[in-house]
């Protein structure tokens, strides 16, 4: 097996996401743990949440 590395030149800028979230809020118990969350995640770009065990990042 031979690894192939392709580059690729872009010319112009794309204004395209592919994921988008406007205004989320989460709580649980009466509590908000994420409130008026907005979130914009454009291709090709790794986004991830952090924070401790039990802090409602699912």
């Amino acid at each position: 097996m031979v690894a192939q590395f392709i580059t690729e030149t872009r010319t112009e800028v794309e204004d395209v996401t592919r994921l988008a979230a406007r205004g989320v809020t989460v709580g649980y118990g009466g509590r908000a743990v994420i409130d008026d969350l907005d979130v914009s995640i454009p291709p090709g770009v790794v986004t991830t949440i952090i924070g401790p065990n039990g802090c409602g990042k699912s």
